[in-house]
């Protein structure tokens, strides 16, 4: 089943991308990946590699009270999870490999372990949700009235984020009343899940809180840096709203899975929405391709960093 579900988003890739590209200049393709110089791949890639350290110290942060660890060994392995979440299907293979090695610092409470996992995708969530809110606020007086189908679709995302936030924001108070938990006691296993959710949305600070959601804001602020960067090289002057809002619309939609590894929904998802902010989505098609390569190469680098690095005992 799993060779057929492969093969399945392989060709639906080589498809995607097979209609992207037949569907724009190929002249104009070219032109605008010769007007890329080595040393803004370089310090894109370096802006990128920068991130993962700091979303090791987020997860450092949240797992940090009950895991005694170094700091050098906490981003050891976040860099080495990152590098398996690069090519795993859902990029669930980080998650995987966390909880095998942190797994025997919750010896009687797996399930903890699992919560501050799923705890860590939540707010990673939210937080591209929320920039998504940011960005279309900040862009709403560009949205395009000729290109409905794109309007439409930012539109719609943007309600779905704004539904997530608001979600995410009632959920601790709905978890907190005790009478909703007396509701689910029919169901031994409805009790276990709620009581994963409240260790999901529980932080042990204030102070935790905000540490975590700095440190969120300067993950996705690094990625539209490096976005501006690879976009200024091919002449285009992006709004630093509209790049919050596309940027990580399109990192948002490439997590829909039917593709591999969300190759070509990516790429294509730039050229059709920058296209109709009237960008050349040739340049759009470039600017998502070497963006979402300098990811993979940052993480690459930074994977074999955590593989190559000692593991430090507490």
């Amino acid at each position: 089943m799993g060779k057929l579900i492969f093969a399945a988003k392989l060709a639906v890739t080589l498809a995607v991308l097979g209609f992207a590209l037949h569907s724009l200049d190929w002249q104009s393709l070219l032109l605008a990946l010769k007007q890329f110089q080595p040393w803004v791949i370089v310090v894109a890639t370096l802006i990128l590699i920068a991130e993962i350290p700091v979303l090791g110290l987020r997860w450092a942060i949240i797992a940090g009270p009950r895991v005694a660890l170094p700091m050098a060994e906490h981003q050891r392995r976040y860099a080495v999870a990152a590098f398996y979440n690069s090519f795993t299907p859902g990029q669930v293979g980080g998650d995987v490999y966390r909880f095998f090695s942190f797994r025997e610092h919750f010896a009687e409470a797996r399930a903890e372990l699992v919560a501050l996992l799923l705890q860590e995708r939540m707010i990673g969530f939210v937080a591209y949700c929320a920039s998504i809110l940011i960005g279309l606020a900040l862009s709403w007086s560009l949205l395009p009235d000729d290109h409905a189908a794109q309007t439409n679709t930012l539109l719609l995302l943007g309600g779905v984020c704004a539904c997530v936030v608001a979600g995410a924001a009632a959920l601790p108070f709905i978890l907190s009343l005790t009478w909703v938990r007396s509701l689910l006691s029919f169901s031994p296993r409805l009790v276990k899940l709620f009581d994963l959710l409240r260790i999901v949305v529980t932080f042990s600070s204030a102070r935790q809180f905000f540490a975590i959601v700095a440190l969120t804001a300067i993950g996705v602020a690094g990625w539209i840096l490096a976005l501006e960067l690879l976009a200024t090289q091919m002449g285009l002057a992006v709004p630093i709203g509209l790049m919050l809002l596309l940027g990580t619309a399109t990192d948002l939609i490439r997590l829909i899975p039917i593709t591999v590894q969300g190759i070509g929904l990516r790429e294509g998802a730039f050229a059709w929405l920058f296209g109709a902010f009237g960008y050349p989505p040739e340049q759009g098609f470039v600017l998502g391709a070497i963006g979402y390569a300098c990811i993979s190469l940052a993480i690459l680098i930074a994977g074999i960093i955590g593989i190559s690095l000692p593991k430090r005992a507490p």
